[in-house]
């Protein structure tokens, strides 16, 4: 169900800085908050696991294709680095819809692409306009 998400579409090509990044993390979460009923069944079923993985496995391609290994990751093993942040993503996520989605998508977009940014996660070279999304 992902798949069909504008977000699908952007993690297959490198992200080269923050605006886009925010753009393609809001419509990933305007696509879950349009499809709660959905997500939240997903999430409190028993076989969560098969959801968990599958949203792992796209995620886990997306910043395999974003991570920046120089810097403050260049002495890290980026399996470790693309898994740790992967978990750390679909955990938030999950934490999002059990929470009743407490924060708007466009903030959740923003706080999570400051969370890549600092990480090297995607390429910041073009300099990012901080601006509030529509």
């Amino acid at each position: 169900m992902i798949l069909s998400c504008k977000f699908s579409k952007s993690y297959q090509k490198k992200i080269t800085d923050l605006d886009e990044a925010m753009e393609s993390l809001k419509a990933l979460f305007v696509f879950i908050e349009d499809h709660f009923s959905f997500f939240s069944s997903m999430i409190s079923k028993q076989k969560t696991s098969i959801f968990r993985e599958g949203m792992l496995k796209i995620i886990k391609k997306a910043i395999q294709k974003q991570i920046d290994m120089q810097g403050i990751n260049q002495n890290m093993d980026k399996e470790l680095i693309i898994n740790y942040t992967a978990s750390a993503f679909v955990g938030t996520v999950e934490w999002w819809i059990l929470n009743q989605m407490p924060h708007s998508p466009q903030t959740m977009a923003e706080q999570l692409a400051d969370l890549f940014k600092r990480n090297n996660i995607f390429d910041s070279t073009k300099p990012a306009v901080k601006t509030k999304l529509p």
